[in-house]
């Protein structure tokens, strides 16, 4: 898989914090029973991963990931609990919508990158290596965010907006700002691969035009297992961290608006 390089600049640049709005949220009985569903979900997929039953494991990261995202837009007034369903297999669709309602180009050219990167990928196992490795370079950008020691703030934050206490430490509120876009970043990248157009071929049988059948169950070995490990870990953090203390969605404007 050396062959796919990643841009270590997959982020926009913090450098925009001026031209950037944060959802107000709203954390509701409808929103706390979608994040529950979704950590049972990623809790069954890690099980599922740990006995070697691949494709379901596929399955159930997808509904965590879907649950998941339902919550957080249910919870930032971005959908309604009749018609958050609508949302299904296609929550990557879901975020290219809002941001292209938001006029946010930065995460509208962040989701290009990112599905025209894992479409390099033939099969679903190079899909999720590209994937695991934008995760690693969205994890190491984040790491030297949070890293504030020796460092000069360039933006001056709001706590309420944040959803923190009018007494935190502008430190504080950088690194709550950091995790929020991390995790939204994050959450984009594995919608797209957990996208019902990509996922399904690592669930189905894949025949190929000379007839040869490739079950789902062929595929698994071990880089598939460390890299859904990677995953699975990454989103059962998020997860219990929503679930603690909500997700703000932000966007970004190229110019200030009132």
């Amino acid at each position: 898989m050396g062959k796919f390089k990643i841009d270590k600049n997959l982020l926009p640049s913090l450098e925009v914090i001026p031209n950037v709005y944060i959802h107000k949220t709203n954390r509701t009985c409808a929103v706390n029973a979608w994040y529950e569903v979704a950590n049972e979900d990623v809790i069954s997929a890690r099980v599922l991963l740990q006995n070697k039953r691949f494709s379901h494991s596929v399955f159930f990261i997808q509904q965590s990931i879907e649950c998941c995202i339902k919550g957080i837009f249910l919870e930032n007034s971005l959908a309604e609990p009749h018609n958050v369903k609508d949302i299904n297999h296609y929550a990557f669709k879901a975020f290219r919508t809002y941001h292209m309602k938001v006029q946010d180009d930065a995460c509208l050219a962040y989701s290009d990158i990112v599905s025209s990167y894992i479409d390099k990928g033939c099969t679903f196992l190079e899909k999720l290596e590209i994937c695991a490795k934008i995760a690693n370079v969205l994890t190491t950008d984040y790491n030297n965010q949070i890293d504030v020691e020796g460092k000069i703030l360039s933006a001056h934050y709001d706590p309420k907006a944040l959803g923190l206490d009018e007494s935190t430490s502008q430190i504080d509120c950088h690194k709550r700002f950091s995790k929020i876009y991390y995790f939204q970043f994050l959450l984009i990248l594995f919608s797209y691969l957990f996208s019902h157009t990509v996922e399904m071929n690592a669930r189905y049988p894949v025949f190929s035009e000379n007839n040869i059948i490739e079950k789902p169950s062929t595929s698994f070995d071990g880089r598939l297992k460390i890299n859904l490990s990677l995953l699975i870990l990454l989103l059962q953090h998020m997860i219990s961290e929503i679930i603690e203390k909500s997700l703000n969605l932000v966007f970004w404007h190229k110019n200030d608006k009132t």
